[in-house]
This record gives structure tokens, C-alpha cells and sequence, in this order.
């Protein structure tokens, strides 16, 4: 790994330090909103990761670009083979419940009706998950002065962040093979075309 890499994967781990500080403290609704952004500027920098490197403007994800929205990251990641349909499935469902919590006025709890669904089917696909039964079921100050609801959405967002800035570390990029496969064609086209 070069030592760019190392130094932006540094200032990754600082960010979700800094996002698990944050979210500890906040409303439902704010960590929700917050997680859900965490999670999508995520989503770009594994996307980005993959692809050929290209000048900032030019980028999928770039404002400018059809890959600005958390669905089409998302979405992208997911028909790259960047992250599994499980992933897909988690990460699409709290980018659901983020689009309520942020559009909508009031009614924005994870036990009402559509969020509780969601917040139910979201925890019984995460729990599944090996790494997320091994997570301590608090924050290590030991806070437990909020609803049991509001601590597992918090520690279901650290733990979809977890996975997804490990999968920016291992992640290799797609063009590399492609390009050299490309390259191999051209080189035989061209000793195909000289010999004839």
C-alpha cells in the first residue's frame, strides 16, 4: 500500500472516530441523518478507490456527474461487486429511513410506522452479521441513558461504516486487470495486423 493511501485510510479511521463521538450524543434523527452521510461519503471513497483515477472534476461522484446521490453510490457499488447484496440491503434501508428522517417535519421516530419496519428488518439482517453480535452493546463510556431503539441504530451505523472503510483498505482497483487485458488485446492486434 502506498503511503498516500496509508495517510488517507489514517484520516478515514480520525473521521469515524470523530463520527462515533458525534453520534453518541445526538438525537435519533440526527444520528440517523448523520450516519446515513458518513456512510454515503464512504460509499465515494470505495467507489473512487476502484476506478481509474481521473482529475477531480471528471469523477463519478463529483457534483457535476450522474453518481452525486446516496441511491446512485450506492447503487454503483453494488452492481461493481464492491459490496455484497447483505451491505446493499442494510445500507439501502437506513438510506430510507435517512430520506424520511430528513424530509419530513415530525414523525421522524424509529418506533413509528414506516421507520420501525425498516429499523426491525435493518436489525434482524445486521444481526446476522458475526462481526456485529461480537460489538459491545454500549459505548465504552457505558452511556445507556437512551432508549434500547436509539443506542442499536447508533451502533448499527458504526457498524456499516466499520464495514465499509475496511472495504476501502482491501478494496484493489477494477481497471488495473482491464487495462492490462486491453492492452494485451491491442498488443496482438497489432502482431496479428504485422504479420499479415
Amino acid at each position: 500500500m502506498e503511503a498516500e493511501e496509508m495517510v488517507h485510510l489514517e484520516e478515514l479511521g480520525k473521521k469515524q472516530l470523530e463520527l462515533f463521538d458525534e453520534i453518541r450524543t445526538e438525537s435519533e434523527r440526527a444520528c440517523v441523518i448523520v450516519g446515513a452521510a458518513n456512510i454515503d461519503a464512504l460509499l465515494d471513497d470505495l467507489i473512487t478507490k476502484a476506478l481509474l483515477p481521473v482529475k477531480a472534476k471528471n469523477r463519478l461522484c463529483s457534483e457535476s456527474n450522474a453518481f452525486t446521490t446516496f441511491s446512485a453510490k450506492l447503487n454503483l457499488a453494488h452492481q461493481l461487486g464492491l459490496i455484497d447484496d447483505d451491505l446493499f440491503f442494510q445500507v439501502n434501508l437506513l438510506r430510507k429511513i435517512r430520506n424520511d428522517f430528513s424530509h419530513n417535519l415530525s414523525g421522524c421516530r424509529l418506533t413509528e410506522a414506516p421507520h420501525l419496519n425498516r429499523y426491525q428488518d435493518l436489525l434482524k439482517s445486521i444481526s446476522k452479521c458475526p462481526l456485529y453480535k461480537r460489538m459491545p452493546k454500549g459505548f465504552p463510556d457505558g452511556n445507556i441513558d437512551e432508549p434500547e431503539h436509539v443506542l442499536t441504530m447508533k451502533l448499527m451505523i458504526v457498524y456499516l461504516s466499520s464495514i465499509i472503510l475496511s472495504l476501502i483498505y482491501f478494496v484493489e482497483p477494477v481497471y488495473n486487470e482491464n487495462l492490462d487485458t486491453i492492452k494485451q488485446m491491442r498488443e496482438s492486434s497489432a502482431n496479428n495486423g504485422q504479420q499479415g
